[in-house]
């Protein structure tokens, strides 16, 4: 990869993947495939939590040095969660968006949902109950918890 060191661990790849100039590292790249990664602006603070909107969402995340205007925003597709019900977690950020496709990985299936903006993201659902199923093109809403959404400072 040229940019670790010989016998770097996968903690220190990690570590060098939050540093904003090793961000599309070739390492960084596979690691951040399997997320959502989603371009906003940050439009406000709140303690140590900040509120990034990406087209009509607000999403909330922890608040990172160095963010300021636009901002990369990830979340991997285990953090969202879809919701079956009116209720929403506690603090979770809520959105809406339309089944694109489903696939079935094991115990796992993944959803891949177009959001308002266009932007595409995906969602994966544990052991889920085959009643409960979500159509393509069926509109629906899902909740991410500020504490699994990382920001970074976006590429201009």
């Amino acid at each position: 990869m040229g940019y670790e060191p010989a016998g770097a661990t996968i903690q220190d790849r990690r570590r060098s993947c939050l540093r904003p100039a090793r961000l599309l590292g070739k390492w960084c790249s596979v690691e951040i495939q399997a997320s959502n990664a989603l371009t906003g602006t940050l439009v406000g603070t709140d303690g140590e939590w900040a509120r990034v909107q990406i087209g009509g969402w607000m999403l909330r995340g922890r608040r990172a040095d160095g963010v300021a205007g636009r901002a990369l925003v990830v979340f991997r597709p285990e953090a969202v969660e879809l919701l079956h019900e009116e209720g929403e977690p506690a603090g979770a950020t809520v959105g809406e968006g339309v089944v694109v496709n489903r696939e079935f990985l094991g115990a796992i299936l993944r959803y891949r949902l177009r959001l308002a903006d266009g932007s595409l993201i995906h969602l994966d659902e544990h052991k889920p109950d085959p009643a409960g199923l979500r159509k393509e093109g069926e509109r629906v809403r899902f909740a991410v918890r500020p504490a699994d959404v990382m920001l970074f400072p976006a590429e201009p």
